[in-house]
């Protein structure tokens, strides 16, 4: 991997930062524009004014509308949704289109993709005194079909309720799109109250990959979305829970066939400058591929689980295993789970095991180089993270320079703090 930064950074405004990447490689031109604030109270009301965004703004109003609009310009896109991390939540607004100077006439695509956004941000339609507010409802409705919906997910389900669990009073219990009473009862006021403070107070991370260099995007983006300065963006430790001193395990029944397994060990004493990287390779050696341990022994081998995996969380400084298996098998995987996570922490793995765990980051790493898309998401994690490695050899190399003490001392940390099980019906 040729190793040149990949994105520049460009200050628009105090707190307003532009990423820029300049490429003709997708003959597009991509935009996301970040949000950035803290994971608190007004989740449910950030999530449905995401919803209320899609119906346009003052002088394009209406979802058909805006779709048009898009088609028009040669099949461009443009969304808003919400999303978290451990200690943020974000409204993140998304857009592409077909760079015009590969188009007839050469039209200027971008320029009204950024207008778009701008009129959005400025004069949404639901803000204006036309907007009708049986769309309110529509979309309220929409938004609890979809966390209703959660439940047919068993593996997305049994995660969550462990994660509400294990981080019970923090905010990251609560899940991206809002705890479903809170969305039932969002008041329309303050949807745009809590949308206002978002647009006018918080950081503001803007990507941008395409053919334009970097002035002329800085041009355009101050022209349409005019936002102000505000405060900067700041990391701030993670503080969750004390971890229990012993683990607790809270098992729910559903009419189901198939059992889910959700476990979370928590990393005492964690401190990510040191500990993240070994995590990770620990993590792709014990649970996090198709050639890891627990994939081989537990599915493979003793074919206990129709599915295993692991995943470690580097916000919190979390390993989640999660496994489908039959309600017979629970206990039993659980046992196989631990007992790979002792050898771990003995340091009971293979020279082997480490070169196909390296393998298998190394074609993640370079996979992100593959779309506009996953190249935005992979600098945006690192800025939101705080990881000082920002380009993906960068990244490589300090994998590669973790010694397999390391991986042990941070598994031998690991400890179990609550297990959700999800069960068939007695």
């Amino acid at each position: 991997m040729k190793e040149v930064d990949l994105f520049s950074q460009h200050e628009l405004a105090s707190g307003v930062i532009l990423h820029h990447h300049r490429s003709k490689q997708w003959k597009k031109e991509s935009l996301r524009i970040a949000f950035v604030g803290e994971s608190d109270g007004d989740v449910a009301e950030r999530s449905l004014g995401a919803y209320l965004f899609r119906h346009g703004h003052r002088r394009r109003r209406g979802m058909d509308r805006v779709s048009k609009y898009f088609q028009d310009l040669y099949g461009g896109g443009f969304s808003v949704r919400v999303s978290r991390t451990a200690r943020h939540h974000l409204l993140d607004m998304r857009g592409m289109v077909v760079d015009g100077a590969f188009l007839p006439g050469k039209p200027n695509t971008f320029e009204s993709l950024v207008e778009h956004a701008g009129a959005m941000l400025h004069e949404p339609w639901f803000k204006q005194r036309n907007f009708e507010r049986d769309l309110l409802e529509l979309e309220r409705t929409n938004l609890l079909r979809a966390i209703d919906g959660l439940v047919d997910n068993k593996a997305q389900f049994a995660d969550q309720r462990l994660t509400e669990e294990m981080f019970a009073g923090h905010p990251l219990a609560i899940p991206a799109y809002g705890r479903r009473d809170d969305v039932a009862t969002a008041k329309f006021s303050a949807i745009v109250e809590a949308l206002d403070r978002f647009a006018k107070e918080q950081p503001v991370l803007i990507y941008y990959v395409g053919s334009r260099s970097a002035s002329a995007v800085k041009a355009i983006l101050k022209r349409h979305l005019q936002l102000k300065g505000r405060s900067a963006l700041r990391l701030k430790a993670f503080k969750g829970p004390a971890i229990r001193n012993r683990p607790k395990t809270f098992r729910e029944q559903q009419e189901i066939s198939q059992s889910r397994l959700a476990m979370g060990f928590r990393l005492e004493g964690y401190k990510r400058s040191q500990d993240l990287y070994p995590a990770h390779l620990g993590d792709a050696i014990f649970g996090g591929s198709s050639s890891s341990k627990l994939f081989r022994d537990v599915r493979e081998k003793h074919s206990l689980a129709y599915s295993i995996h692991s995943a470690f969380e580097g916000g919190t400084g979390t390993l989640y295993v999660t496994a489908g298996t039959d309600s017979a098998n629970l206990d039993r995987v659980t046992t196989l789970v631990k007992r790979h996570l002792k050898s771990m922490a003995a340091g009971k793995f293979q020279d082997q095991d480490r070169a196909t765990a390296l393998a298998s980051i190394e074609h993640s790493l370079e996979s992100s180089r593959d779309s506009a898309e996953s190249m935005i998401g992979f600098h945006l994690g690192a800025q939101l993270s705080g990881r000082k490695n920002s380009h993906p050899a960068k990244v490589l190399r300090r994998y590669a320079s973790v010694k397999p003490e390391n991986v042990a001392n941070v598994f031998e940390r690991f400890k179990l703090d609550t297990v959700f099980r999800l069960e068939p019906l007695a």
